[in-house]
């Protein structure tokens, strides 16, 4: 068994039709390597992170997270439910993992990692990934 992991996670809402939300998670089943560990569905960040812990807890040899990449639709300010504002609470709440001592998260959401002007509401600049890291 692996003793590093990494899990590719796909949001449950949000999408803009069952359609798409099937195409999105038929593409990631097809398509990420076969030792990734798959959440498909996942609902808030209490429900991601106990999918994740389980995937690192079924193998016997407790592997360490190496990576987490997170997909859904975003925009600078958030990534479907976790928002710039909200990164404070997801951030201890994914520490709780057993994360390798080199780790990565991914957001695999459009715009996620830009930041807007000051013309917009501070609540939708983002980044939201820096304000994950800051987490």
């Amino acid at each position: 068994m692996p003793t590093e992991l990494e899990v590719a996670a796909l949001y449950a809402n949000g999408w803009n039709s069952q359609q798409e939300a099937d195409t999105f998670e038929r593409n990631l089943v097809d398509n990420a390597p076969a030792d990734t560990g798959l959440v498909l569905g996942y609902t808030a960040i209490g429900d991601l992170v106990q999918k994740v812990d389980a995937l690192i807890t079924i193998d016997p040899d407790h592997p360490c997270l190496k990576s987490l990449e997170i997909g859904a639709h975003g925009n600078p300010g958030l990534i479907d439910n976790l928002t710039a504002a909200g990164a404070a609470t997801w951030g201890p709440q994914l520490m709780t993992l057993n994360w390798c001592d080199e780790a990565s998260i991914y957001l695999a959401g459009c715009n996620s990692g830009l930041q807007l002007s000051s013309r917009y509401p501070a609540s939708r600049r983002g980044p939201v990934a820096k304000s994950l890291a800051d987490a």
